[in-house]
């Protein structure tokens, strides 16, 4: 089966018939994919490079953390728990990265 079509099933699926806990996760995750793309794009405008580099991967690794979690809620393979965590703490770490830059000039 197409990997997208099953991604974006388990997101129009989670939300309504998921346990409580699932949904909340899954609309986090859309809110958090949203805001990295905002982040993403005011960054060249509003800061330094650095900040925009760690944009940019924090904005991909949630981004992967999102298709990962869909992929486990569709297939549930233990690595995709595993990749989206994982991706999920590379984003955790930009944004700390990203708070403690200087500001740009």
């Amino acid at each position: 089966s197409n990997f997208f079509a099953g991604v974006g099933s388990a997101i129009v699926w989670a939300i309504p018939h998921g346990a409580i806990w699932l949904a909340l996760h899954v609309l986090l995750g859309l809110v958090l994919v949203v805001a990295s793309l905002a982040n993403l794009a005011l960054a060249p405008r509003l800061a330094s490079k650095p900040y925009t580099a760690t944009a940019t991967i924090a904005a991909l690794a949630i981004i992967g953390a999102a298709f990962n979690g869909a992929s486990f809620v569709t297939y549930g393979h233990d690595f995709s728990s595993m990749l989206m965590a994982g991706l999920w703490a590379l984003a955790l770490t930009c944004g700390y990265l990203a708070a403690r830059l200087p500001p740009a000039n």
